[in-house]
């Protein structure tokens, strides 16, 4: 027997349904040959049921009956209805699937983790790819000379930022998928500064850890200050960059015009490529420094 919660459930769902009932279920089906639990026979002459709860309450009362012991007894015009609609009406609710219980929902709920968990690995695999083209490809000595930046791992750390932040820039555009590949190359990214920081030597370790807490507050800054400038006008951008990028130490104008002509080019040739091919392969094709200005 099905609980009283079970019950409402159902009458709710057959109360909803029975248009159905109406429309499509013929008089002489309603009566149920070679069943034990038979309805009254004044119930079999009458014409037609006189409300949609009774209805449910004379549907329910046969399906609680053959759900007890898992029998089935078909009404006698079972077999001349064709179309799987009509026939799913004369199904026990065990065999619909709703008596499995917890059982149906976990196998359910187990399918749906697995098909998302699928998808979110080639996800993640795409979003390392994307964050190992804002480091392998980047030719970091050119930026050194040409910027006049230090060879040192801040200047690294800038460098790379700036390429992440036009990858989530790209990211963006696509909607979900998007959202986790950008926060995944942000997670790859630093979890590469952390791996970077621990070789830079034994009299750097002692302060590590507050230095890389300070690169990613600085990090929050700048994506704050790269999205202001790159909506704005390059005169903002600029600023953006002479700030977090140069760290307020640039004094020649040409090389912070070259950076800011450097990301819009940069950011209309993301926009260029293909969506399919950076969501599944995560391949990035950058634009040389030296080729902003052409």
């Amino acid at each position: 027997m099905m609980s009283a919660v079970s019950q409402q459930l159902v009458r709710k769902l057959l109360v909803s349904r029975a248009w159905l009932w109406k429309d499509l279920v013929p008089r002489e089906a309603l009566s149920y040959s070679s069943s034990p639990f038979r309805l009254p026979a004044a119930s079999h002459q009458t014409s037609a049921l006189s409300s949609p709860v009774d209805q449910s309450n004379r549907i329910l009362q046969v399906s609680e009956s053959r759900c007890g012991d898992g029998t089935f007894f078909g009404p006698s015009g079972f077999n001349r209805f064709s179309t799987s609609s009509q026939r799913q009406l004369y199904i026990p609710l065990t065999k619909r699937g709703w008596g499995l219980g917890i059982t149906y929902v976990k196998t359910k709920m187990l399918n749906l983790w697995q098909s998302a968990t699928t998808k979110k690995k080639f996800l993640r695999k795409s979003a390392l790819v994307m964050y190992s083209c804002c480091t392998d490809p980047i030719n970091h000595l050119h930026f050194f000379n040409v910027l006049g930046m230090p060879d040192t791992f801040n200047s690294w750390h800038k460098i790379t930022e700036l390429h992440v932040w036009m990858c989530c820039v790209r990211m963006g555009n696509e909607y979900h998928k998007g959202k986790f590949i950008r926060n995944e190359i942000v997670k790859a990214f630093w979890a590469d500064v952390d791996r970077r920081s621990q070789r830079l030597g034994p009299e750097v370790l002692v302060g590590r850890k507050k230095a890389v807490g300070e690169l990613s507050d600085q990090f929050r800054a700048t994506l704050f200050g790269y999205d202001e400038g790159f909506l704005r006008e390059d005169r903002y951008l600029g600023a953006a960059l002479w700030r977090h990028f140069f760290a307020m130490d640039c004094d020649d104008p040409q090389r912070l015009e070259l950076l800011v002509y450097y990301v819009r080019k940069q950011i209309e040739n993301l926009e260029a490529q293909d969506s399919y091919l950076l969501m599944e392969q995560g391949v990035v094709e950058w634009l040389a420094l030296s080729d902003a200005k052409d």
